[in-house]
């Protein structure tokens, strides 16, 4: 199978997994099955916009600026996570409003689920040959195996925040477990990113835009971690 299309198959079989992983958490906690969903949904289509736009306005800018059609054939690669992150997060954000829903309790259900996706996505990125590593001698590597590094931190992560979760200081709703992922994956990207050689646009003070913003995201954790919980909203399904 061609690399393009195996990306893109593990992709949907990681989609549909954690969309099955989001079903039965919120059967088992007893929340909204519908807002689950539907929040779900929101977050896959922004963050697969948000990720496609970062890379044509971030990565290569004059050539899509040449042949704009080429935007629309994302099944040729160009996305960027950080891109998909942050779009999914002002639309999941706009989303929950409209439903009256506290932004921090769902920001903590998927906090896990999150984890788990930006680590098993990186499969994707192996077999697609896409942010690969530096040169390296270390145990004969040949370069950096960032994908796996990638998917080593953030996979550990889903597990560590699964098992917080149970915890009556990191109850749903408090935005710590939401809080901790941006600290610690914002943390995994600052010091994985030096490591990686594959073309992510211009530097900017010798650094990456993705480093930037993965400091700029464990900034925000801590400030959402060490701020006062909210009052935690239970949220019964209908």
């Amino acid at each position: 199978m061609p690399p393009d299309l195996l990306y893109f198959l593990i992709l949907s079989l990681l989609y549909s997994g954690l969309l099955l992983i989001a079903y039965k958490k919120a059967k088992r906690l007893h929340l909204n099955l519908k807002i689950t969903l539907d929040l779900a949904l929101v977050l896959m289509i922004s963050g697969f916009i948000g990720a496609r736009l970062f890379h044509v306005l971030y990565e290569q800018p004059t050539m899509y600026f040449e042949e704009p059609l080429r935007i629309l054939m994302f099944w040729q690669g160009g996305f960027i996570f950080f891109g998909g992150f942050i779009a999914a997060v002002i639309a999941g954000a706009i989303y929950l409003r409209t439903q009256e829903q506290p932004f921090r309790f769902w920001a903590d259900f998927y906090a896990d689920i999150t984890a788990l996706g930006a680590g098993l996505g990186r499969l994707s990125c192996s077999v697609a040959g896409c942010c690969y590593g530096k040169p390296t001698s270390f145990l004969g590597l040949g370069i950096h195996p960032t994908q796996m590094y990638s998917l080593a931190w953030d996979t550990s992560l889903a597990a560590i925040l699964f098992l917080l979760a149970r915890k009556p200081a990191f109850e749903l709703g408090r935005g710590k477990l939401f809080g901790a992922f941006l600290i610690f994956h914002g943390m995994g990207r600052m010091l994985i990113d030096p490591l990686r050689a594959d073309f992510r646009g211009a530097f900017l003070l010798g650094a990456s835009v993705s480093f930037w913003i993965a400091l700029s995201l464990v900034f925000l954790g801590f400030v959402l971690f060490l701020s006062p919980s909210a009052t935690v909203k239970k949220i019964d399904s209908p």
